[in-house]
This record gives C-alpha cells, structure tokens and sequence, in this order.
C-alpha cells in the first residue's frame, strides 16, 4: 500500500511537481519534504496523485505516504522511496563575449555561457525576439548557421535544468550579403 513511481519535476521559478501512482483504497497522501533524506517532515496533505511545491533554490529530498480512514481510524502506509530534486528559481546569466564570424555560406557564433545550462539560440530577419525562428538549444559553446539569411539578427539565451530562461542577448545584425548554398 506504499505509493511508487514518484516522479519530480524542477521547473521555473522554483517550482516543483511530484506526481505517484494512486494506491488503491488510499483516502489521502502525505507529502514529506526535507533537506536532508534522514529528515523528511509532512509538508502537505492531498486527495491526488500529485502536488505543486514553491520552494527557494536548494537541493530537496521527497517522499509520499498513502493513508485510509476507515471506522474512524486512520492507517499510514511505509514511506516511499525517497527521491532528491534541485530547486531553481533564479534565471541564469546571460550567455556572453558572443563573437559572431560571417563567411560566404554561413555564420559561425561562439560564447561563454553558465555551466550546465543549455543556450537557446534564435534568428529573425526583425529586430524582434518574439518573432524569431528557434534555430537550436545545445550545451556547446559555439553553433555554425549554413542556412544564413541576409540582415539577420541573433539572440541568445541561457536555460538551466528547471527552464529558467536568462534575458535575451541580441548579438548584432547581420548586415552583409551572403548566398546559402
């Protein structure tokens, strides 16, 4: 009757789903959360098989407890499996010294980024990063462009493992004439 197939999921600004499957015949599940796998504490109390936690940036050991009421009484299942997640809530920086090197039949980017995050990379003939066409995330340092387009503009971004996207660098326009093979 012990819950399984606790998954976590870190997502932006420090948010943190853990999703179970259902026990059959349980009334209720709690939620333990701590700091340490030796000191979980109920953190909440939920009829569903999954639970949305707020937490600042640390690292957070998980484990869920099925109950049932019946005449009155109230029986507690073992502990799960514990599980550990990383919370972020803090964008990462912003990839930097982008130098971006123009050839006849394509552009070469290359940058400095946080470790451990992906850099997000994106390309529009506007000025507008919203209407920008995604070109690539990647955990590299540098990304060649062999279908460049005329008076391009780049931007550039960070995201780490929860998706916390940092503000955009927009590397410069391309203003120079070049023909894709």
């Amino acid at each position: 009757f012990t819950p399984e197939n606790i998954a976590l999921k870190a997502l932006p600004l420090g948010e943190i789903i853990a999703n179970w499957s259902a026990v059959d015949g349980a009334t209720g599940y709690q939620v333990l959360l701590g700091s340490s796998p030796n000191d979980l504490s109920i953190n909440s109390t939920v009829n569903a098989t999954s639970i949305s936690l707020n937490k600042p940036d640390g690292n957070y050991f998980i484990a869920i407890k099925a109950y049932r009421e019946q005449n009155g009484k109230i029986a507690y299942s073992p502990q799960s499996e514990v599980k550990s997640i990383r919370s972020i809530s803090v964008a990462p920086l912003s990839p930097n010294n982008i130098v971006l090197n123009t050839q006849a039949t394509q552009v070469e980017l290359t940058w400095q980024a946080t470790a451990e995050a992906i850099t997000v990379i994106k390309r529009s003939q506007s000025n507008d990063v919203n209407s920008a066409e995604l070109l690539i995330e990647t955990g590299n340092t540098s990304y060649i462009d062999y279908t460049p387009i005329k008076n391009a503009h780049y931007w550039l971004a960070t995201k780490d493992i929860a998706g916390n996207l940092s503000a955009w660098a927009h590397v410069q326009e391309l203003s120079i004439s070049v023909d894709p093979v």
